[in-house]
C-alpha cells in the first residue's frame, strides 16, 4: 500500500510540473506545491486509519467491575489472584498465607505476577496468558512454581478462566500440584507410572529365566537401562559366586517345585560394584493354571548391613559423640529450638534422654534456657545465620532436676547450594565448674564481650 501511494504521488508530481512549465513557473510552482500538501494529507489519514484499527476492541473495565472480580476471589477458599494483563489486582487470604505476605496485601497488588514467579517459569506463564487471553477465551492450565517471602519456590497448579463480566481480567485459581496432575498412563489403566516410582526392584521373567519387566528403580540399583535389560538373563547381574545356586532356585520356583524363595545375594552394577541385595521370588500363574515365570523384589541391605556391623563408621560416631562432655545436635531455627538430632551427651548436660528432646516429644530445648537468656539466644543465632557466620555465647540453662546450669555452645547454620536453610549444628557444654564468682566461663583463646549480668559472648 505504502509503495502504491508513494509511485501514485510521484507521477502526480511529475504531472504537475509538465503542466505547470506550459503556463509558466507560477502555474508549476503551485500546481506542484498542491500535490505535495494533498499527499501529506493523505498520509496523515492512513496513519489516523491504522491507528483505529490496531486499537482494541475490547472495553476498559470500569472501578465497579475491578472491585466485583476481588470479592469473587476473596470468596473462593483455595489460593487466587485476580490479573489485569499480568499485573495482581486482588489477592486473596488463602494467597496471601501460601506465600508468607498475610496482611501484606497492599505489597502484592499491583506486583506483575511474574515477580513472585520463579524465572524459569516466566515463558510458560506467557503461554498460559496467550490461550486465556486469546479469541476463544479458553481456560488454561499448568503447573507454575511459586515463590514464598522466605525464598522458597513451592510448585501449584494454575488454573487461569477469563471473567466476561471485567474486560481484561483473569481469574487464577492455584491447587496443591499432586492433587491437580494425576499421571495420565494410571488414569488408561497402566499402572508404570506409579510403579517407577518406588524405590523397591519389581521383576517379571520367563519360564527361561529372561527379563520380561522391570521398573525403573532397577536403573537406579544397577546402573542398567530398562530398555537394555528387557530379554537379558536375571542371572548375568548376579554375582559369579552366587549365580549357579541362585539359577537353580530361581528355576525351581519358575517350575513349581517351591512356591517362593527368599535369599540374600549379591548384584554386580554396570558399573563393576558389588551391592548386597534381598530377592524375594515366587512363580507367576495365569489364570488357567499355566506357570509362565517368576515376579519378584529386590531391595538394597548393603547399608542396612553396614548399620549393624560392629566396626561401622555410625557405630564409630556413636562411640565417640557418646564420650564427648556436651552436647552435638542438628535441630531447626524456631523460638523451641526443635532439635531433630541429640547425642547420648544431652543425658549429663539436660538431664533428659535423647528420644524426650527430638522432636519435643517431651520437652524443647529452648524451654530449659533460662527465661532471661532466651531472647539474648535468639538475637544472637539470628544475627550470625543473616551473615553466614559461626555463633558463639554463653547463656544459662535449668535441667531436668531444675538446676541452673551455665553452658557455652559453638553451632552455625548449614546452608544448601542454592542459598536454603537447612538447619542448624553445632556442640553445646556445661561450664559451670570452669566458672567462678566473678568470670564467665570462656573457651581457651576466645574473648570475653560483657552483654548484661546473665550471658557474655565469645569473639
Amino acid at each position: 500500500m505504502a509503495l502504491y501511494v508513494f509511485s501514485a504521488w510521484t507521477l502526480a508530481l511529475l504531472f504537475a510540473a509538465v503542466v505547470g512549465s506550459w503556463h509558466g513557473n507560477d502555474a508549476m510552482l503551485r500546481l506542484t506545491t498542491g500535490v505535495i500538501l494533498t499527499g501529506l494529507f493523505v498520509l496523515l489519514l492512513l496513519r489516523y486509519a491504522r491507528w483505529q484499527s490496531g486499537r482494541p476492541a475490547g472495553r476498559v473495565a470500569s472501578p465497579e467491575q475491578v472491585r466485583w472480580s476481588g470479592q469473587l476471589c476473596h470468596s473462593i477458599s483455595s489460593p487466587s489472584v485476580a490479573v489485569q494483563g499480568q499485573v495482581i489486582s486482588f489477592a486473596n487470604h488463602a494467597f496471601l498465607a501460601l506465600l508468607d505476605y498475610r496482611g501484606r496485601g497492599d505489597e502484592v497488588v499491583g506486583l506483575p505476577l511474574t515477580n513472585l514467579l520463579h524465572p524459569v517459569d516466566h515463558g510458560r506463564l506467557a503461554v498460559l496468558l496467550a490461550i486465556a487471553y486469546g479469541e476463544d477465551e479458553s481456560d488454561a492450565a499448568g503447573v507454575l512454581r511459586l515463590l514464598r517471602g522466605a525464598g522458597s519456590t513451592v510448585a501449584m497448579h494454575a488454573s487461569l478462566s477469563p471473567l466476561p463480566a471485567v474486560p481484561g481480567s483473569l481469574l487464577i485459581q492455584f491447587s496443591p500440584h499432586d492433587a491437580a496432575a494425576p499421571l495420565r498412563e494410571v488414569a488408561s489403566g497402566s499402572p508404570s507410572a506409579v510403579l517407577d516410582q518406588i524405590e523397591l526392584v519389581l521383576f517379571r521373567t520367563d519360564a527361561e529365566g529372561r527379563i520380561a519387566y522391570v521398573n525403573r528403580a532397577w536403573e537406579r540399583l544397577s546402573g542398567r537401562s530398562v530398555a537394555d535389560s528387557r530379554g537379558r538373563m536375571l542371572l548375568t547381574a548376579i554375582h559369579p559366586e552366587e549365580r549357579d545356586a541362585t539359577g537353580k532356585t530361581l528355576q525351581a520356583v519358575a517350575g513349581g517345585q517351591i512356591d517362593h524363595m527368599s535369599v540374600e545375594v549379591r548384584l554386580v552394577t554396570i558399573a563393576g560394584n558389588a551391592v548386597r541385595v534381598l530377592l524375594h521370588a515366587q512363580s507367576c500363574t495365569l489364570p488357567d493354571g499355566d506357570l509362565v515365570g517368576v515376579v519378584g523384589t529386590m531391595s538394597e541391605i548393603t547399608r542396612r548391613k553396614r548399620m549393624g556391623e560392629p566396626n561401622s563408621t555410625r557405630r564409630y560416631l556413636d562411640t565417640l559423640l557418646a564420650n564427648v562432655p556436651g552436647m552435638v545436635y542438628r535441630g531447626r531455627n524456631d523460638p523451641d529450638w526443635t532439635m531433630e538430632y541429640v547425642s547420648d551427651g544431652c543425658v549429663e548436660l539436660t538431664g533428659y534422654e535423647p528420644y524426650e528432646l527430638v522432636d519435643d516429644r517431651r520437652v524443647s530445648f529452648g524451654s530449659l534456657i533460662h527465661p532471661d537468656d532466651r531472647e539474648f539466644v535468639w538475637t544472637r543465632v539470628q544475627s550470625h545465620l543473616t551473615q553466614r557466620k559461626p555463633y558463639q555465647m554463653s547463656y544459662r540453662i535449668i535441667d531436668a532436676p531444675g538446676r541452673e546450669r551455665r553452658v557455652w555452645e559453638h553451632g552455625r547454620g548449614v546452608f544448601a547450594s542454592n542459598g536454603e536453610f537447612l538447619a542448624l549444628e553445632g556442640f553445646v557444654t556445661d561450664v559451670s565448674r570452669c566458672r567462678s564468682a566473678d568470670e564467665p566461663a570462656k573457651p581457651a583463646g576466645a574473648r570475653v564481650v560483657e552483654r548484661g549480668p546473665s550471658h557474655c559472648l565469645f569473639e
